[in-house]
């Protein structure tokens, strides 16, 4: 059985990786792969050796080896996100076909969505500042990583009243997002902060949260759900991203990179912000055009 699966990844590495019309049938066999896995006809250390059998493929130099490599020491970091955001392909082109793989795949497709999802959010803030009789909206971004979301925004709305807290716990991820968007960075403060740590007396008009929240178990959800809701101005609005249970992406994401979140339905969002005692008609979940991202809006 393990003979069979090294046979047929190395097939695919000596020829440069997988063609278009090869992803339907590597998708079947990831899939199948993992269903052996949690059968216990294949162990960890069998994981392993077909991990192995990627070679280079699963190097840093491939956004599935970076996401199973972690060179930031944590899965989903900045310059992963970054990447997907940019649909970073490698020079070598022996490695060219994974990454072009990968880009098209439910997960990185929903992680760009997602951003978008951010920035139609802002945009609406920015276009109903007037109405909210605001000379200015106060934002929390949550876990802020590249900057690649509010570089976007300020891009093409460069005269907008919104000013942002950014929390994150990687002082690389904070270094590159200075640089980036460093001809904002009057209307962009960075907090070098762990985010259940964090605590401020400043209210905000949204807190948002792209892809943290989905790495905690439903205990941390909550309490980081009190913590934040708690932040908001009255009329403010909480936005937490979360991977949904429909995610096409999640055995690959698990067996290739190693890169394991807490799934997510809209009951079970739902049911998490009722359980910290916020009533019903002040929560709602959106998605993204894909469904494999939701979003908990939670207003005050």
């Amino acid at each position: 059985m393990l003979n069979n699966h090294l046979k047929y990844i190395r097939q695919l590495v000596e020829k440069g990786g997988i063609e278009i019309e090869e992803y339907q049938e590597f998708d079947d066999w990831v899939a199948n792969v993992v269903q052996q896995h949690v059968n216990g006809d294949l162990s960890m250390d069998d994981v392993d050796s077909i991990r192995n059998a990627f070679g280079d493929a699963l190097s840093p130099n491939t956004m599935q080896g970076f996401a199973l490599t972690k060179p930031h020491g944590y899965a989903g970091d900045y310059e992963m996100l970054d990447r997907i955001y940019q649909k970073h392909i490698a020079k070598e082109s022996h490695l060219r076909k994974w990454d072009e793989y990968f880009h098209l795949g439910a997960a990185p497709n929903a992680v760009r969505n997602r951003k978008s999802y951010f920035l139609t959010i802002l945009d609406m803030l920015e276009s109903n500042r007037g109405l909210m009789q605001k000379s200015r909206v106060d934002v929390l971004n949550v876990a802020s990583g590249s900057g690649r979301d509010l570089y976007e925004f300020f891009s093409s709305t460069p005269n907008a009243e919104l000013y942002f807290d950014c929390i994150d716990q990687d002082t690389h991820a904070i270094a590159f997002a200075k640089s980036l968007c460093n001809p904002w960075l009057h209307r962009i403060r960075f907090h070098h902060q762990n985010a259940l740590k964090f605590s401020t007396d400043k209210k905000y008009d949204l807190v948002w949260s792209a892809g943290l929240f989905d790495y905690f178990d439903d205990k941390a959800f909550m309490f980081l759900l009190k913590r934040y809701y708690g932040l908001l101005a009255r009329g403010g609005e909480l936005v937490i991203g979360n991977f949904s249970e429909k995610n096409p992406s999640r055995k690959y994401m698990e067996l290739i990179g190693n890169w394991v979140l807490h799934h997510r339905n809209v009951t079970k969002l739902m049911s998490l912000a009722e359980e910290c005692g916020i009533h019903s008609s002040k929560v709602h979940v959106g998605s993204e055009p894909l469904g494999v991202n939701l979003f908990l809006h939670v207003k005050k």
